[in-house]
């Protein structure tokens, strides 16, 4: 894809394909269960989390679930 100079949306960065059986976005306990399930059956798994991994606080955390993944 080329770079327009009139595009305010377009970055410098390159751009970054991943390749996977299953994508799942978000890493609480559903998502990380999901995620283990998929790869243990065989899956190529892309896993998504919007939150940085230093302060990352899933909903399953913050309702008290019993998963953490820190």
């Amino acid at each position: 894809m080329k770079r327009s100079e009139d595009s305010a949306d377009m970055t410098s960065e390159p751009t970054q394909h991943y390749y996977a059986d299953v994508v799942i976005i978000g890493s609480g306990a559903a998502g990380g269960c999901a995620a283990i399930e998929a790869h243990d059956a065989g899956a190529n798994v892309v896993l998504l989390e919007k939150q940085p991994e230093a302060t990352h606080y899933s909903n399953t955390r913050m309702s008290g679930g019993g998963f953490h993944s820190g």
